[in-house]
């Protein structure tokens, strides 16, 4: 860290001690128990591997809204995907690790290279070819005749029993300065990273499990969405009313609704409505623990806010702040879920063992895994793909 990182440490030290955080956050418990390594640990040997992906700043944006959630950045000035990624939490070192380990993620993934032949599908060896492909939703609608050309191909380690595929490397790839078309939905979905590979595989599992349910959710229509709706007097996390309380507050109202998932685990989806700006904020989150979920979804949308607010992130559409309303939802309607029962449906902790497990009793087979992890060890960075779950063309 260089003197002037140094006196804006110092500097934003002295902001947060005369802004406190807001009285309900301090009721949320860690999230993501599941990891071997909590974020502080995590961050104190991260210094290496961000100098390695090329992150020059880590900076914080928490109070650029109202919402009092911490949100940071990290940028890389030469990424060849996103240059800000960012990270939310309960507290400034989970939000800090969520926008670094977003960042690692990133700079994993654009410089990994092609170790597979170039060739058509049907080309590959029987055993090498990743079942039920098209099954997968990394193929663009309008790419229907991908099959009919030679691609670019990248070995992955098939999951969780072991043995190789290959999948083709757009799909591995987010090195977005490369010219020409692909024929796939090139995106950083399934991308996931932790202390250690279980770890990273987990957080990857969930996410991929997150877009699929949520993706199949907002093509329930207006109707589907509905009945998914939770009668917020019904939840009773300690943190949960403060929060309520604090968005009313602000003229912020807040709709949960939750909806089971691939290997019966709960996918929560927050949305927040501010009459006073003009879009709706959807966040989604799949946790084993439903009050996990539920603060992840929160801290999701809220995140979605100060992406829009701060204005720094490139992928933000020209009209995107001035669009009326999320564009795939309608008004928010019923209260259909009643949050104790779904509490008490997903009491389990499941281990990545047991989610491999539940993820088999419900049909999802022959998943696949690239290790991706950039050198000196701190980190590990996987890529999966779970076959027959949604891409992001479809979660759009």
């Amino acid at each position: 860290m260089n003197r002037g990182d140094a006196a804006e440490t110092r500097r934003r030290a002295r902001h947060r001690d005369c802004v406190p955080p807001p009285p309900w956050l301090t009721l949320v418990p860690p999230s993501d128990r599941w990891r071997r390594t909590d974020a502080d640990a995590l961050l104190s040997r991260l210094e290496p591997t961000l100098c390695w992906a090329g992150v020059t700043r880590v900076s914080e944006v928490t109070h650029l809204d109202r919402v009092g959630l911490p949100v940071f950045q990290a940028v890389r000035p030469m990424s060849r995907s996103l240059a800000v990624h960012q990270g939310k939490g309960r507290c400034e070192a989970d939000a800090r690790i969520s926008a670094v380990m977003e960042a690692i993620e990133g700079a994993c993934a654009e410089s990994v290279q092609a170790d597979g032949p170039r060739c058509r599908f049907d080309a590959l060896v029987q055993d090498a070819r990743l079942p039920r492909f098209l099954d997968y939703g990394e193929v663009r609608p309008s790419q229907t005749q991908w099959r009919d050309a030679p691609i670019r191909w990248h070995a992955a380690e098939r999951f969780p029993h072991g043995g190789h595929v290959f999948v083709p490397f757009d799909t591995v790839s987010v090195d977005f300065t490369f010219d020409g078309d692909s024929p796939f939905a090139r995106s950083s979905l399934g991308l996931g990273a932790g202390a250690c590979l279980e770890d990273a595989t987990v957080a990857a599992l969930l996410e991929r499990i997150e877009r699929d349910t949520q993706a199949y959710w907002l093509k329930s229509g207006m109707a589907g969405q509905a009945r998914a709706r939770v009668d917020p007097h019904t939840i009773d996390a300690p943190w949960f009313p403060g929060l309520e309380a604090a968005l009313a507050d602000l003229g912020i109202a807040i709709a949960v609704y939750v909806v089971e998932s691939a290997g019966r685990l709960p996918t929560v989806m927050c949305r927040l409505d501010d009459p006073g700006y003009a879009p709706s904020f959807l966040g989604a989150a799949c946790r084993p623990d439903p009050d996990d979920a539920l603060f992840r979804a929160f801290a999701e949308a809220a995140q979605s806010r100060l992406t829009l607010i701060s204005g720094t992130r490139d992928d933000i559409a020209p009209d995107e702040p001035t669009q009326a309303g999320h564009r795939a939802l309608g008004a928010p309607t019923g209260t259909g879920a009643d949050w104790r029962r779904v509490r008490d449906a997903y009491c389990a902790r499941p281990s990545l063992d047991a989610l491999c497990a539940r993820l088999a009793d419900d049909g999802v087979h022959n998943m696949a895994r690239c290790d991706l992890s950039p050198p000196g060890g701190a980190v590990s960075v996987v890529r999966l793909w779970v076959p027959g779950m949604l891409g992001s063309e479809q979660c759009l």
